[in-house]
């Protein structure tokens, strides 16, 4: 919809399984895929200025002076993943279940640095022909006429290895379970600043550095980050699945997981120190606790508790000297309690949950090699779920669901910015012979875009920034209808002609809102702040064949 926004995508993929010998069973699994779209890289729908300009489906043009030319702003995405597991019977009531994987993504982006700029305010000068403050030419002439369109060449890929390992024995009055996971990861990640009229380099710095990027001849003040980052993780892991009774059972367990992540970058992010090296390692035992008792042949209930972690982003590395970090990493309690029901023709289910994150990581407010990020604060998170399907007559079945969620900081007593304050959906489908359909109504609740406590937070007519970005609830109808074909020729078994149809009812209401920088002194939402909308209604028809 979006315009000028091309996106092409491929996928491969393989499964092959084989008995191996009389007790195991080898799996090999691959897949492959890339993508290619046209969008800039910061920002992803359109600002105030150019909707009032160009209307709500603009994005990007055909024109190469532009800014906003599709010709300078996409991105190339590859993934694969792939593994390899062998499960294995040794008799005795003995298990194993060894799984091997890798996975990687690989992110090359080219974008305009001022996608948002339209050739009016809030800039003063034109970004196409005036170099700004500090920037200079890839041979160090400072000539201002002959700019060019200022853009970045980004990227990001990961490569991951990891093995999951897992021992099974069955007892009388129950199962034991025991295994290790180990993973580690491979992180490189640059931007450099680059002419696209020119194909030359910009520099961001203020004065001229003679040196170059190693192995390069990229000016050192060209590159805003070069990076590379690993992560490695080992979690050993045990637990015991007790036959409490013939309608109860409980299972505990325990896991230990330690994380090291460490970088190495030529020139570090955000401080742009060269040639640093850290480290930092991160440590939790991580209790677990699992209830279900069958109430009746129908109704069982079940009881869950959990502690888990998280480690800092990779920003907290962004400063002069990370081993003053903490080392603690953020933590969660984490709490579920629920019903399941089950009868001929109908399912249900509700939970109540709560979540308490702790020790949140935040910067000390400190500056230079004093600045630190430490422990402090968190958030509740609670809601409660529900979701029901029953099964009318003449292949119609009809299901919903539903969910309430408090995302709650634990200072401010305010909603978490992204949370959605309610989900629903509501749907209809059908099933007879060849015929298959359905119709799903979901609905997405009230999401803040911003938080309580956002530095410089503005006040527009009396109305907090915090009120004012707030995107009211949405729905979205679609609609399937398809029909399978047996035998239609002797080399497939199936043959799957399907329509769909998406947001029916063709709504286009704003779903996010990224705010330009504010001021607390700001007395009016920005022309620069960016939209997202829904995307019109559209149609697709897909054919498939089983062969």
């Amino acid at each position: 919809y979006l315009s000028n926004s091309r996106i092409s995508s491929k996928n491969y993929t393989l499964k092959f399984e084989k008995p191996v010998g009389d007790a195991s069973l080898l799996t090999v699994f691959s897949s492959v895929n890339n993508i290619f779209y046209a969008q800039p890289d910061s920002n992803k729908g359109a600002t105030l200025t150019q909707i009032a300009a160009f209307g709500k489906n603009f994005q990007l043009d055909n024109d190469p002076t532009s800014m906003n030319y599709a010709g300078y702003n996409f991105t190339k995405k590859d993934t694969d993943f792939s593994y390899i597991r062998l499960r294995s019977d040794l008799g005795n009531g003995w298990n194993i279940d060894n799984n091997a994987y890798t996975y990687a993504y690989n992110n090359q982006t080219t974008s305009t640095t001022t996608p948002t700029w339209t050739g009016t305010t809030p800039l003063t000068t034109d970004p196409r022909t005036t170099a700004p403050s500090g920037a200079y030419l890839s041979k160090g002439v400072g000539s201002s006429s002959v700019f060019g369109i200022p853009g970045i060449d980004k990227q990001n890929k990961y490569r991951v290895y990891g093995d999951i390992f897992k021992a099974t024995k069955a007892l009388e009055n129950g199962l034991v379970r025991a295994g290790l996971w180990y993973e580690t990861s491979d992180t490189d990640r640059h931007q450099y600043d680059i002419n696209l009229t020119t194909g030359g380099y910009n520099r961001i710095e203020t004065t001229q550095n003679s040196n170059f990027l190693a192995g390069t001849n990229r000016p050192i003040d060209s590159v805003l980050f070069d990076q590379q980052s690993k992560i490695s993780t080992t979690q050993p892991f045990a637990e015991f699945e007790w036959k409490a009774s013939p309608d109860t059972t409980v299972t505990p367990g325990i896991k230990y997981s330690s994380i090291t992540r460490s970088t190495s970058a030529p020139v570090q992010a955000t401080t742009r120190g060269l040639d640093v090296s850290q480290q930092l390692t991160y440590k939790a035992v991580l209790p677990f606790l699992t209830v279900n008792h069958q109430l009746s042949p129908g109704l069982a209930a079940y009881a869950q508790y959990a502690k888990g972690m998280q480690i800092p982003d990779l920003k907290s590395f962004y400063i002069t000297d990370p081993t003053k970090n903490s080392t603690a990493p953020s933590t969660t309690s984490n709490y579920q309690v629920g019903l399941v029901g089950k009868t001929e023709k109908w399912t249900w289910d509700v939970d109540l949950y709560r979540i308490d994150f702790k020790d949140k990581y935040v910067s000390n407010g400190l500056l230079g090699a004093a600045q630190a990020f430490l422990n402090a604060g968190g958030a509740t998170y609670s809601g409660i779920e529900a979701q029901t399907a029953y099964v009318l007559s003449g292949g119609f079945s009809v299901y919903a669901n539903g969910s309430i969620n408090h995302a709650k900081l634990n200072d401010l007593g305010t909603q978490i910015a992204g949370a959605p304050e309610m989900t629903a959906a509501l749907g209809g489908l059908y099933s007879a012979g060849p015929w298959s359909s359905s119709l799903i109504y979901k609905r997405t609740g009230a999401t803040r875009q911003v938080e309580a406590n956002a530095t410089n937070l503005p006040t527009f007519a009396g109305q907090s920034g915090y009120d004012f970005y707030k995107v009211p609830a949405y729905g979205n109808l679609n609609l399937g209808v398809a029909y399978t074909l047996k035998n239609v020729t002797s080399f497939t078994k199936s043959v799957k002609l399907q329509l769909n149809v998406f947001n029916l009812l063709n709504s286009s209401s704003v779903t996010a809102i990224s705010p330009a920088k504010f001021t607390s002194t700001q007395t009016a939402p920005s022309a620069y702040d960016t939209f997202i909308y829904q995307t019109p209604r559209s149609v697709q028809l897909s054919l498939r064949a089983d062969f």
